[in-house]
Order: C-alpha cells, then sequence, then structure tokens
C-alpha cells in the first residue's frame, strides 16, 4: 500500500515513477482469499481486513477511488452478537465471568471493594484472551499494589457506569494508572479497546479492492516478480538491482522510496546509509502472526446465536472472527477460525498446513461444536507471515518486549517527527516507520510524507 500511495503521489506531481514488487500478486499484507462453490464466492482475509473510523487517510483515498458504495460496518468483539470465550477451560458470554474463574497470574484482589474486584478480574481476563504473550508476560507483573488502589480510586469517582463491557470505561480508567502500567501494556490496551470502541468498517467484496484499484489508478509502471537484492547510494541518485524472471537487472534513479518490510531489508545490500538509518532498520521490533480460514458448508455459529463479532481462547487459537454484511448466496461462510500474533503465532506456525486445519478445527469445535460434523468443514487455507518470504513478519509492533519503562503520568507534548526516514535519494517508508504501526493508515501516512520530502524536487525519475 504505501509503495503504490507513493507512486500514485509522485505521478501527480510529474515524476516518472517505477514501481518494482517482489510477489507475483499486488497488495503486499493486504491479501484476500476466495473459496468458490457452485459458482459462488466466498472471501476471508490474510491480511489486514478493518478500517477504523478515525483513520481519516484511509477513507479519503476509498473515496478517490471510487470504493466507498463498498463500505460496510465491521462488527468488533464489543460490536457483534453472541461472542464466546475458551478460557482455562471454561466456554462462556463475554459478558459472563464465572465465580470460579481465578487463573494463577491473575492479581490478588483482597481488600478491594466488590466493584474493583469484578474490575480487575475482567480486566485480567481480558488481558489473557486478547494479548500476545509478550504483552502478558509485561502486563501480570505491573497489576500490583499500587495499581490495584489507583483502578479502586478510580471506580469510586466513576461509580457504576466503569465496566468491563464497556471499552470506553476501561481507556478512562487507563488515565488513573498512567504512571503505573509499562509502555508495551499501556499501547496495547489503548490500541485494541480504540479500535474496539469505534466504528470499523470493511470493503464488500474484499479488502484486496483497495490495492487493487490503487494499482489501476495510480499511472505508474508496476514490475511484478522483481526481487530488490541490492540499493547503492550516491552523490548523484541511486541505483537498484533486482532479480526478475531470472536475469539481474539494473535501473537508476534520482530517488528511490524503499516500502520493503524492514525484516527483508535487512537481507538486502544497501550501501551509503548513513549510522543512525542503520540503526532504525536493525532496531525496530516486529511480530509475526498467522491466520486460518476455514470454508464451512454451513454459519454454525450462527445457531450458537453469534451473529459477527469475535470470539477469544486462551488456546491455540487465540482470535476467531465471523463474516457479516457479506452478501451470502448459500448457507456457506467463511470462519477466521484462528488468528494469532507474535509469540503466540509460533504454536500453530510450527505445523505444517495441513495440521494447522486438523488442529484448529479440533479447537474451535470447543466454541462450535457443529464444526466437527463431518462435512461441515469444506476447505481451510492459512499463512504464516513470518515464513512468507516478502514480509517475514507481519507488522512492526509498538509493544516492543523491551518497553518496561512505566507511562508517565502527564503526557509530555512532543513535536511530530515525519512518518517517513530519508537518507540522501533513499526514503524510506511503510507502516513501520508511521504512528499507526500495523494499520493501513500508517502505510499511507507514511507514503505521503515520503513524497512531501521530495516534493521540492523537480520532476525526475523514482524507483
Amino acid at each position: 500500500m504505501a509503495g503504490l500511495v507513493a507512486a500514485m503521489e509522485l505521478r501527480a506531481r510529474g515524476h516518472d515513477v517505477l514501481v518494482l514488487e517482489a510477489s507475483q500478486r499486488i497488495g503486499g499484507r493486504i491479501w484476500t482469499h476466495r473459496f468458490e462453490r457452485e459458482g459462488r464466492v466466498y472471501h476471508g482475509e490474510f491480511g489486514a481486513m478493518r478500517l477504523p473510523a478515525s483513520h481519516t487517510r484511509v477513507f479519503a483515498l476509498v473515496e478517490q477511488l471510487g470504493l466507498t458504495p463498498k463500505l460496510r460496518p465491521f462488527l468488533s468483539v464489543f460490536q457483534g452478537q453472541g461472542g464466546l470465550l475458551d478460557c482455562a477451560g471454561q466456554r462462556f458470554g463475554f459478558g459472563a465471568l464465572p465465580e470460579d474463574l481465578n487463573l494463577p497470574e491473575w492479581p490478588a484482589a483482597e481488600g478491594l471493594s466488590p466493584a474493583a474486584q469484578r474490575f480487575m478480574r475482567r480486566l485480567a481476563l481480558l488481558v489473557t484472551v486478547m494479548a500476545p504473550r509478550e504483552v502478558r508476560d509485561l502486563a501480570f507483573p505491573q497489576m500490583g499494589r499500587d495499581f490495584l488502589a489507583a483502578v479502586q480510586r478510580h471506580l469510586a469517582e466513576a461509580g457504576p457506569a466503569a465496566d468491563f463491557a464497556d471499552p470506553g470505561a476501561i481507556l478512562a480508567g487507563l488515565q488513573a494508572v498512567r504512571g503505573r502500567i509499562n509502555q508495551a501494556f499501556h499501547l496495547f490496551l489503548s490500541d485494541i479497546l480504540l479500535k474496539a470502541a469505534e466504528p470499523l468498517f470493511q470493503l464488500a467484496g474484499g479488502a484486496d479492492q483497495l490495492p487493487l484499484a490503487l494499482a489501476a489508478r495510480c499511472g505508474a509502471e508496476i514490475r511484478l516478480g522483481a526481487e530488490v537484492k541490492a540499493i547503492e547510494l550516491t552523490p548523484a541518485g541511486a541505483s537498484v538491482v533486482a532479480a526478475r524472471h531470472g536475469v539481474t537487472e539494473s535501473y537508476q534513479a534520482a530517488h528511490v522510496i524503499c516500502t520493503i518490510p524492514l525484516p527483508v531489508l535487512r537481507r538486502v545490500a544497501v550501501s551509503g546509509l548513513d549510522a543512525p538509518t542503520r540503526r532504525r532498520i536493525s532496531g525496530l521490533h516486529y511480530a509475526g502472526a498467522t491466520k486460518v480460514l476455514l470454508f464451512c458448508a454451513e454459519r454454525c455459529w450462527e445457531a450458537d446465536g453469534v451473529l459477527g463479532g469475535a470470539s477469544f481462547s486462551d488456546r491455540l487459537l487465540r482470535q476467531v472472527y465471523y463474516p457479516h454484511n457479506q452478501d451470502f448466496a448459500g448457507p456457506e461462510g467463511v470462519l477466521l477460525a484462528s488468528y494469532c500474533i507474535g509469540a503466540d503465532a509460533a504454536p500453530i506456525a510450527a505445523l505444517a498446513p495441513e495440521e494447522r486445519a486438523v488442529a484448529v478445527r479440533r479447537e474451535a469445535a470447543r466454541l462450535h461444536p457443529a464444526l466437527a460434523r463431518p462435512g461441515m468443514v469444506l476447505d481451510s487455507v492459512s499463512i504464516d507471515w513470518s515464513a512468507h518470504p516478502w514480509t517475514l513478519s507481519a507488522c512492526s509492533t509498538d509493544w516492543d518486549p523491551g518497553m518496561r519503562d512505566t507511562v508517565p503520568d502527564a503526557a509530555t507534548a512532543q513535536a511530530e517527527e515525519p512518518q517517513a526516514w530519508r537518507c540522501g535519494p533513499l526514503v524510506l517508508a511503510g507502516e513501520h516507520c508511521s504512528r499507526a504501526k500495523a494499520w493501513v493508515e500508517g502505510a499511507i501516512a507514511s507514503a505521503q510524507d515520503a513524497v512531501a520530502m521530495l516534493a521540492c524536487a523537480e520532476p525526475s525519475p523514482a524507483v
């Protein structure tokens, strides 16, 4: 997305642009998979699947590309109907909290008011089922005596309105404990809950319509199957070497905007970089992710009262998302039966694709027993983004395991840095450079900032 947006913006300014894409498809980490049955098509998303309403650049681009009529609501965990939890061997509704559910890592709540005890147990449950392992390992040690006392004071002031069912209430509660939790925990909760609390949208028919429409409109030549092997920066510009169809090709350009994910870029021979840019490339934390899609003969989860939204598990699956706002011409449906991020993705990534399908189906049947019926699952596909050669990861993250420092009680105002990094004729862009890491919005913002850095340049060749 970042490369395509940059190409369109540069072409609009009169530059000659060539896009080199290593894979044989357009879209990067937007990747829609489609199943067909009896002439009907059903889709699921390997990559990006939701657009938060606050991400204004995405919606501006959607409108520019004529895709606004395709927008449909995407129901989050707090907006769906009937979401389930599978935690500590128990299956229950998202709004419920079994009295005997209390895991060893959860904070002790002795001495707290009943409301504070309930709030803390629900917050601990949310962290258990929603947070990646890296964040869980940092979060629970933070829930000490000072943290609990701050929560109780907040609840006393907020009254009965502060409840787990309202993500906005937890967001407000986070402000009361800023000085008592680390950055990784705070950033994760803020991001996850904020996106769960605000309206989300999706593109009917598949998210890949966005990059495909962008490629058709950007006006630049796009060469697929062109794997960048080397980039050399010189006073006169840059040289890019790529392998395409077994042939080595060399390109000369005045400027290069590089949107290659950094785990892949670390394997590319880049000469002429300054020390700060090298540190940025080598130092940014990335997370892997796995997704497993099950194409089902029936949307059997609807019989369990689940209509959109998500379910969560503390076991292999982690996150389950249900299709909605799709034009179902028959009883079939595509279930995102497992979505794992960070270290939670490792157990599924370690399985062969056919083993993943078996294991995920077995686990998903704990939530929806009908999935175990013969003939219910017609097909399955999966992806391990860490093994995908052109990404070697799912996204950059702001919940780096090294972020153990506590969040200041008062946020300090800082000038916002550009969401792209420049080193002479080379500009690095992509979601990893942005303030909206892991989101399409971040890719767009970074690409636009990258082009702005070159805005004063005369029209010239760019790769």
